[in-house]
């Protein structure tokens, strides 16, 4: 599970490029039908966006179930960064919780990703 989570930032990245992409202006109705081309590439587009979001909205959902609206921000910044540790989290971020509290937390979160994503 750490690894799913550790791509949540290249999940990111790749749902603002498929945004960018899909500003640009659609393509016209008439070619998308006799080509088929078209139509599929925003197609998977779209399904690939949808992917991504149920990614992205899987761990902000188990950070949230797991550590609430208080410290789930920083339960999200440590289990999507490898190298964030709770040294950082508690002196630069100022988290509001003990080491304990914290390591419980973070448990609690991958607890609770397991059995949202089976």
């Amino acid at each position: 599970l750490s690894n799913f989570c550790y791509q949540y930032p290249e999940w990111l990245k790749k749902l603002q490029e498929i945004n960018q992409e899909s500003n640009i202006k659609s393509p016209d109705l008439e070619n998308s039908v006799r080509c088929g081309d078209n139509a599929s590439k925003v197609e998977k587009m779209a399904l690939k966006a949808a992917s991504l979001m149920n990614n992205i909205d899987l761990i902000k959902n188990a950070a949230m179930k797991a550590a609430g609206d208080d410290l789930a921000e920083y339960i999200l910044l440590s289990v999507t960064n490898p190298e964030i540790d709770y040294r950082y989290l508690s002196t630069i971020k100022k988290m509001p919780c003990s080491r304990s509290t914290f390591f419980r937390l973070r448990r609690k979160f991958f607890y609770t990703l397991a059995e949202m994503k089976d």
